[in-house]
C-alpha cells in the first residue's frame, strides 16, 4: 500500500505501507505528485489517501488512474452513516472511533481491537 498526500503546486508526499501498517521505506517528497502516483500505477499498489474528492480530480487532468485505493474520507462517511450518524462532520478520527466504540457485531471480531492503527490516531483501547 502507499499513502499519499497533495502538496501545494502539483507537488505531494509517498509514504510505502507494509501490510500491518508500518512504513515499508521512508517517506519520499515528489515535485508532480501526478507522475509518481503514475510511476507506482505500473505495480497496481493499493492507494490510502485522506480525500479522493480534493486529490483524485487533479490526478486525472493529469492523465493517471488508479486500480485500487482507500479514501479515508469516503470511509468515514460510510460508518457515520451506518453508525446513524450520517452528515456529521467529517475527519479521519472519527472514522476509527466510530469503529473503535461500536457495539455491533462486526466491531467486535476477534483481533478487531488489537490491530495496528495509523499513526497519531487514537486505537480502539484508548477510546
Amino acid at each position: 500500500m502507499v499513502a499519499v498526500v497533495g502538496g501545494p503546486d502539483g507537488s505531494g508526499r509517498l509514504q510505502p505501507i507494509r501490510d500491518d501498517g508500518t512504513p515499508d521505506a521512508p517517506a519520499v517528497e515528489v515535485d508532480d505528485l501526478a507522475a509518481a502516483v503514475a510511476r507506482h500505477e505500473a505495480d497496481a499498489p493499493r492507494w490510502l489517501w485522506p480525500s479522493g474528492a480534493a486529490l483524485y480530480p487533479r490526478l486525472v487532468k493529469a492523465g493517471v488512474r488508479v486500480g485500487r485505493c482507500h479514501d479515508l474520507e469516503l470511509t468515514e462517511a460510510l460508518l457515520l452513516g451506518h453508525a446513524g450518524r450520517w452528515g456529521e462532520p467529517l475527519s479521519p478520527t472519527p472514522a476509527f472511533m466510530i469503529c473503535a466504540t461500536c457495539t455491533r457485531p462486526h466491531c467486535s471480531l476477534p483481533g478487531f481491537r488489537s490491530m495496528s492503527w495509523p499513526p497519531g490516531l487514537a486505537t480502539p483501547t484508548q477510546a
